[in-house]
């Protein structure tokens, strides 16, 4: 039964289900196994309701859609069988995801036997096999990169699969880390679960399906409204790679069109080289992340963060260009092409809201033993700072929405030396 918009119980809706989030994300970064884990938070968690939008998240995960972009291959794989207890797992860069490094989990929650919703989560595992790190410029296609999960059962109906976790750590050279990890990010499911049904039990499962859905027509109003704010047009920028990651020049090239119109912004991608021989490739699951993550910055940090938002941005990739590569290119370096043409793009649009470019994600992988020759592997994000901002310097140690790597935090020196010595 539909309820009738009640902007009090909206507000309450909202804050109720970002607090379930945000227990989500304490949960991941006080139990995961990883640097990119616990110290770097590279990791996005949220609920969804029963279509896979998403409704609740936290303000301390960062801007990763994995959780819903997998959700089309989630039904397709298991049309209509997932039941209570069973835990989806996929990576695969052609069913929704991002990189194999991003483990996405989701966990269908049920009221009594109604299917309510989802809870999710995406966190960039370590190591995943393959070239080095799963992110190696040189991979000529995705099979190069590691372990592809295209949406299997991690659990069924409760039960742990064993034979995949199995030949997870078989293929992993930090496996201690991969399934130190996924223990990390079920645990953080079973919390948003826990804090879902107790939203229901308190008040009610009509209310809560009902403010949910108006909760996602709320925010695309707001999101319109703040577009409409904004200058009509077309700007474009392009991000022209020196090489491809390999030597070889030039690199690829990627446009930025950015059009504002009808209370709609359309990022397209038209024009872009076609997609490299190397893992330089953009995947198309990264292109919302890009979207909504520069959207809120223009729009401002007040708005509802859920799939309302996406309704308002349109994504144009054309198929077999590095924007959006055909199966099976590699994509482990797509970090090279983060897009901070869009960022110029806006800035073109809207200067006094936008700040210089940045250092996008740079990241970096050793591989190293211990005493007793048992392989150790550090990975980390390293943040140089963002580019200034139109009334003031940038920030020091940390990205920004506009310029890319938001939310995610260097591992401190003190922690690498304990665990990573020379």
């Amino acid at each position: 039964m539909q309820l009738a918009f009640d902007p009090v119980m909206l507000e309450v809706m909202n804050n109720e289900l970002a607090a379930i989030g945000d227990e989500m994300a304490f949960t991941m970064r006080r139990t995961a196994r990883s640097f990119a884990g616990r110290e770097g938070g590279d990791f996005m968690v949220g609920l969804q309701d029963s279509d896979g939008n998403l409704i609740g998240r936290s303000q301390y995960a960062i801007d990763k859609w994995n959780i819903v972009t997998a959700m089309p291959w989630v039904w397709r794989n298991f049309p209509g069988m997932l039941r209570k207890g069973d835990i989806f797992i996929s990576n695969d860069p052609y069913g929704g995801g991002d990189h194999l490094n991003d483990m996405t989990l989701i966990l269908p929650l049920y009221w009594e036997d109604r299917l309510v919703g989802y809870a999710g989560n995406c966190l960039h595992a370590t190591d995943v096999g393959g070239r080095p790190g799963g992110m190696s410029a040189y991979a000529q296609s995705v099979y190069e990169e590691g372990v592809r999960l295209p949406g299997v059962l991690l659990h069924d109906a409760g039960v742990e699969n064993k034979a995949l976790l199995d030949i997870l750590r078989a293929n992993s050279r930090a496996p201690d880390d991969l399934l130190g990890d996924l223990e990390a990010q079920i645990v953080a499911l079973r919390r948003g679960e826990e804090g879902y049904l107790r939203l229901i039990r308190k008040y009610g499962v009509d209310t809560v399906m009902s403010f949910t859905q108006h909760l996602l027509d709320y925010t695309e109003r707001q999101v319109r409204e703040k577009i409409a704010l904004l200058p009509e047009g077309e700007w474009v920028s392009e991000e022209q790679l020196e090489d491809d990651g390999t030597g070889n020049r030039p690199g690829p090239l990627l446009v930025e069109r950015l059009r504002i119109k009808d209370r709609c912004i359309t990022i397209d991608y038209t024009g872009s080289s076609p997609q490299a021989r190397n893992a330089i490739n953009r995947p198309p699951g990264l292109n919302p992340t890009r979207g909504s993550e520069i959207v809120r910055h223009v729009l401002g940090p007040d708005m509802p963060m859920n799939s309302g938002v996406l309704r308002c941005i349109k994504v144009i990739a054309p198929e077999g260009t590095v924007a959006n590569p055909r199966f099976p290119g590699a994509v482990g370096a797509r970090a090279y092409l983060r897009g901070d043409g869009l960022t110029a793009a806006f800035a073109m649009a809207v200067p006094e809201r936008m700040p210089a470019g940045g250092t996008g994600v740079p990241g970096i992988m050793l591989y190293t033993s211990d005493a007793e020759g048992s392989p150790r592997v550090l990975f980390d994000v390293y943040q140089n700072g963002s580019g200034g901002r139109p009334t003031k310097d940038g920030m020091d140690g940390g990205g920004s929405r506009a310029t890319g790597g938001a939310g995610v935090s260097e591992t401190p020196v003190e922690v690498i030396e304990r665990e990573h010595p020379v």
